[in-house]
């Protein structure tokens, strides 16, 4: 999913900052992935070797263990961004199926523990940048980033200059399926 949502992640950014930083909290763990655009239309990834389980929603009600689950990730990122950048650096948190299955209630004190947490990180965190997001919008940014590394598609999402037909995608999650 994370790699399919960099292609958005910038155009959703008005700060100086050529990077952003998302925490993809899938069903079964949280990975980092740090973007880089490179130019108008091309943009560079980098994405955490590990996936640290368990998934986010394993957090609801247990604020005290989020600190050490989230910050480690962090750090990761951190190390990929340019120090001089950090204020201006995006930083996001998507879940997707793990926390669609946790109440509404539940999962908006998560979030807002999330933010807490996050808040004390030298990216620039915003609590509406931490949100679960839709099955339909996760099967869209699966298209939109399959297109991509086919080279369909340009970053704007735009038809690539000679590029070839239109793939589909099928993403199949730890609790859902695209």
């Amino acid at each position: 999913m994370a790699a399919r949502l960099a292609l958005l992640l910038f155009a959703a950014t008005a700060t100086a900052s050529r990077f952003s930083v998302l925490l993809e909290a899938g069903s079964t763990g949280t990975r980092v992935y740090v973007y880089e655009r490179i130019k108008a239309k091309e943009v560079a990834g980098s994405r955490s070797p590990v996936k640290k389980p368990p998934g986010l929603h394993a957090f609801a009600g247990n604020d005290s263990a989020l600190r050490d689950y989230l910050l480690p990730l962090v750090d990761w990122a951190k190390d990929r961004v340019p120090e001089e950048e950090w204020g201006a650096t995006p930083l996001r948190l998507y879940a997707t199926a793990g926390m669609r299955l946790v109440g509404a209630e539940a999962a908006a004190r998560l979030y807002d523990s999330c933010h807490d947490v996050l808040g004390l990180t030298p990216f620039l965190v915003r609590r509406s940048a931490i949100k679960t997001i839709t099955g339909e919008d996760e099967a869209f940014f699966g298209a939109v980033g399959a297109n991509y590394a086919v080279h369909a598609v340009d970053a704007d999402e735009t038809p690539a200059d000679g590029a070839g037909d239109l793939v589909g995608a099928l993403d199949l999650g730890g609790a859902s399926t695209q």
